[in-house]
């Protein structure tokens, strides 16, 4: 469907993220940093970064919205909820690469475990609106492959958590994700520079359709259980950057 324009929330939100250090989590970040109708962004972390701005991609004219940036360091194997109390929206990037795991069980511990996991403690803490960062290719109906196959198993299980808002994003071919970001093989680089960038989309566009999905009013009940494949990801994209300069010139106009 087409993304709906002026229908965005006004009141102030609170966001957490998980999966906050990865090629998209950390332009998600950086999206709520930026929006107005963001207050406090949380990021959920392994290791502290004694240099978010670099981290989050944030450029000097940018670096005053610091301070509604939190780095929580957390074990995700064992997550508390308190962390998460008080934040409205939750959007989760947590994953890892096919190449990077031993077997399918270590790939659903990553997948599914961990992000049930994290879905819980955001429940608790009173997250209403999620996104979830999938794949292009995945399937909640089974699969050959293991990475439809399971990430499909964490849609459907993330989906069915009972938020009011839960949308699933599935974008293929990655760009721009930063200079340290993982590969997800040895064919990427090869393949990213020989193919046409129409064919892909940029880690930033990802995060801001993922953020415009927990920041829009969802009249309809399409964000219930919304699954947004490249086609859309793109159409949100633009109609985020199109609201937030919007908002941003009405604010100046007041």
């Amino acid at each position: 469907g087409e993304p709906r324009h002026c229908a965005c929330i006004l009141e102030i939100m609170q966001a957490v993220v998980v999966g906050s250090t990865g090629g998209v989590g950390r332009y998600v970040v950086k999206t709520l940093l930026l929006d107005p109708r963001v207050d406090k962004v949380t990021a959920i972390v392994r290791k502290r970064r004694e240099n978010p701005d670099e981290f989050f991609h944030l450029s000097p004219q940018e670096t005053n919205y610091l301070h509604k940036l939190s780095q929580v360091e957390a074990d995700f194997e064992n997550l508390d909820p308190t962390v998460f109390a008080s934040h409205q929206i939750g959007i989760s990037c947590l994953g890892v690469y096919t190449a990077n795991v031993k077997n399918e069980a270590e790939f659903r511990h990553a997948e599914i475990d961990l992000n049930l996991a994290a879905a819980n403690a955001m429940k608790q803490g009173g997250v209403t609106r999620f996104s979830y960062l999938s794949g292009q290719g995945v399937s909640q109906t089974g699969s050959m492959f293991m990475f439809a196959r399971v990430k499909g198993e964490a849609e459907r299980k993330l989906q069915d958590f009972g938020f009011a808002t839960a949308t699933v994003a599935r974008p293929g071919g990655i760009l721009d994700r930063g200079k340290d970001a993982v590969k997800t093989n040895w064919l990427e680089p090869i393949l990213f520079a020989i193919l046409p960038r129409s064919l892909g989309i940029p880690a930033e566009d990802v995060a801001k359709a993922m953020v415009r999905s927990t920041l829009v009013d969802d009249k309809n009940g399409e964000l219930k259980k919304g699954i947004w494949e490249m086609a859309r990801l793109k159409l949100e994209a633009a109609a985020y950057t199109a609201e937030l300069e919007g908002i941003r010139s009405a604010s100046k106009n007041q």
